[in-house]
Protein backbone atom coordinates (compact mmCIF):
# COMPACT_ATOMS: atom_id res chain seq x y z
CA UNK A 1 0.00 0.00 0.00
CA UNK A 2 2.74 2.43 0.89
CA UNK A 3 4.21 1.78 -2.43
CA UNK A 4 1.23 2.29 -4.49
CA UNK A 5 0.25 5.86 -2.65
CA UNK A 6 4.27 6.74 -3.35
CA UNK A 7 3.78 5.99 -6.93
CA UNK A 8 0.24 8.49 -6.66
CA UNK A 9 -2.51 6.29 -5.83
CA UNK A 10 -5.04 7.45 -3.72
CA UNK A 11 -6.15 5.97 -0.46
CA UNK A 12 -10.34 5.90 -0.46
CA UNK A 13 -11.73 5.03 3.43
CA UNK A 14 -15.43 3.46 2.35
CA UNK A 15 -16.20 2.74 6.11
CA UNK A 16 -18.69 4.26 8.48
CA UNK A 17 -18.42 7.86 9.34
CA UNK A 18 -17.78 6.51 13.10
CA UNK A 19 -15.08 4.44 12.05
CA UNK A 20 -13.38 7.34 9.79
CA UNK A 21 -13.53 9.31 13.05
CA UNK A 22 -12.09 6.68 15.67
CA UNK A 23 -9.00 6.29 13.17
CA UNK A 24 -8.23 7.12 9.57
CA UNK A 25 -4.82 7.34 7.61
CA UNK A 26 -3.51 10.75 6.86
CA UNK A 27 -4.10 12.40 3.60
CA UNK A 28 -7.09 9.56 2.76
CA UNK A 29 -9.99 10.77 1.16
CA UNK A 30 -12.97 9.74 3.24
CA UNK A 31 -15.90 8.60 0.69
CA UNK A 32 -18.33 6.34 3.29
CA UNK A 33 -20.35 3.43 1.47
CA UNK A 34 -23.77 4.87 0.85
CA UNK A 35 -26.29 4.94 -2.12
CA UNK A 36 -24.26 8.14 -3.12
CA UNK A 37 -20.71 7.10 -3.22
CA UNK A 38 -20.27 6.71 -6.72
CA UNK A 39 -21.42 10.54 -7.40
CA UNK A 40 -19.07 11.65 -4.18
CA UNK A 41 -16.43 9.64 -5.95
CA UNK A 42 -16.97 11.06 -9.16
CA UNK A 43 -17.02 14.35 -7.73
CA UNK A 44 -14.03 14.22 -5.37
CA UNK A 45 -11.33 11.61 -7.73
CA UNK A 46 -9.83 11.41 -11.30
CA UNK A 47 -10.56 8.23 -12.47
CA UNK A 48 -7.26 8.50 -13.77
CA UNK A 49 -5.74 8.05 -10.62
CA UNK A 50 -4.98 4.71 -8.81
CA UNK A 51 -7.30 3.78 -5.66
CA UNK A 52 -6.12 2.05 -2.89
CA UNK A 53 -9.81 0.94 -0.79
CA UNK A 54 -9.72 0.67 3.49
CA UNK A 55 -13.18 -0.86 3.94
CA UNK A 56 -13.90 -3.04 7.13
CA UNK A 57 -14.21 -6.90 7.13
CA UNK A 58 -18.15 -6.86 6.94
CA UNK A 59 -18.10 -4.51 4.02
CA UNK A 60 -18.55 -6.29 0.59
CA UNK A 61 -15.53 -5.58 -2.24
CA UNK A 62 -18.62 -6.26 -4.78
CA UNK A 63 -20.50 -2.83 -3.45
CA UNK A 64 -17.39 -0.68 -3.70
CA UNK A 65 -15.84 -2.34 -7.18
CA UNK A 66 -19.84 -2.01 -8.89
CA UNK A 67 -20.68 0.97 -8.62
CA UNK A 68 -16.60 2.59 -9.10
CA UNK A 69 -16.97 0.27 -12.41
CA UNK A 70 -20.38 1.91 -13.43
CA UNK A 71 -18.65 5.93 -13.23
CA UNK A 72 -15.38 4.35 -14.86
CA UNK A 73 -12.97 4.12 -12.20
CA UNK A 74 -11.37 0.87 -12.97
CA UNK A 75 -8.11 2.04 -11.85
CA UNK A 76 -8.46 0.33 -8.32
CA UNK A 77 -5.11 -0.82 -7.39
CA UNK A 78 -6.16 -2.55 -3.94
CA UNK A 79 -6.83 -2.23 -0.32
CA UNK A 80 -5.30 -1.49 3.05
CA UNK A 81 -4.58 -5.28 3.75
CA UNK A 82 -5.68 -6.05 7.37
CA UNK A 83 -7.35 -3.06 7.14
CA UNK A 84 -6.50 -0.21 9.90
CA UNK A 85 -5.87 -2.98 12.42
CA UNK A 86 -3.20 -4.17 10.25
CA UNK A 87 -1.90 -0.85 9.55
CA UNK A 88 -2.01 -0.18 13.27
CA UNK A 89 -0.04 -3.13 14.34
CA UNK A 90 2.91 -2.48 11.51
CA UNK A 91 3.08 1.01 13.49
CA UNK A 92 0.84 3.17 10.83
CA UNK A 93 -0.26 6.53 11.95
CA UNK A 94 -3.30 7.24 12.02
CA UNK A 95 -5.90 10.32 12.28
CA UNK A 96 -9.01 10.76 14.46
CA UNK A 97 -11.49 13.69 14.15
CA UNK A 98 -14.07 14.17 16.93
CA UNK A 99 -18.00 13.27 16.16
CA UNK A 100 -20.20 15.82 17.73
CA UNK A 101 -24.38 15.85 18.11
CA UNK A 102 -25.65 18.47 16.27
CA UNK A 103 -26.58 20.68 19.49
CA UNK A 104 -22.59 20.66 20.12
CA UNK A 105 -21.51 22.31 17.19
CA UNK A 106 -20.25 25.70 17.86
CA UNK A 107 -18.78 26.91 14.50
CA UNK A 108 -20.43 27.79 10.95
CA UNK A 109 -21.44 24.30 8.94
CA UNK A 110 -20.14 23.89 5.34
CA UNK A 111 -23.03 21.36 4.30
CA UNK A 112 -21.58 19.75 1.10
CA UNK A 113 -24.13 16.93 1.03
CA UNK A 114 -26.59 16.70 -1.60
CA UNK A 115 -30.03 18.65 -2.37
CA UNK A 116 -32.44 16.32 -1.18
CA UNK A 117 -30.57 15.56 1.86
CA UNK A 118 -30.22 19.30 2.73
CA UNK A 119 -33.83 19.33 2.23
CA UNK A 120 -34.68 16.56 4.44
CA UNK A 121 -33.04 18.73 7.16
CA UNK A 122 -30.10 20.82 8.24
CA UNK A 123 -28.31 22.42 11.17
CA UNK A 124 -29.45 25.87 10.85
CA UNK A 125 -27.78 28.83 9.46
CA UNK A 126 -25.36 26.22 7.40
CA UNK A 127 -24.00 27.66 4.45
CA UNK A 128 -25.04 24.75 1.81
CA UNK A 129 -22.95 24.24 -1.64
CA UNK A 130 -23.23 20.41 -3.13
CA UNK A 131 -20.26 18.97 -2.99
CA UNK A 132 -20.05 18.94 -6.60
CA UNK A 133 -20.65 22.78 -6.90
CA UNK A 134 -18.03 23.57 -4.35
CA UNK A 135 -15.01 24.02 -6.79
CA UNK A 136 -17.16 26.45 -9.30
CA UNK A 137 -18.48 28.28 -6.13
CA UNK A 138 -17.36 31.58 -5.02
CA UNK A 139 -17.10 31.30 -1.25
CA UNK A 140 -18.07 34.71 -0.06
CA UNK A 141 -19.54 35.31 3.01
CA UNK A 142 -18.62 37.83 6.20
CA UNK A 143 -15.09 35.86 8.09
CA UNK A 144 -17.03 35.83 11.03
CA UNK A 145 -18.93 32.85 9.19
CA UNK A 146 -16.18 31.26 7.43
CA UNK A 147 -16.97 27.48 7.97
CA UNK A 148 -15.00 25.10 10.06
CA UNK A 149 -16.66 22.33 9.66
CA UNK A 150 -18.14 20.03 7.25
CA UNK A 151 -21.81 17.90 7.39
CA UNK A 152 -20.84 15.39 5.15
CA UNK A 153 -23.00 12.26 6.15
CA UNK A 154 -26.23 11.41 8.46
CA UNK A 155 -24.89 9.45 10.40
CA UNK A 156 -26.95 7.60 13.10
Amino acid sequence: MRRLVGAGAVVVDVRPVHDIAAGHLPGSVAIPLRPQFATWLGWLLDPAVPIVIVRNPDQNPADILWPALNIDFANIAGELAGGIPGWRATGGVVHTIPLVRPDQVEATVLDVRQDSEYAAGHLPNAIHIELGDLASTPMRYPSSRSPSCAATANAP
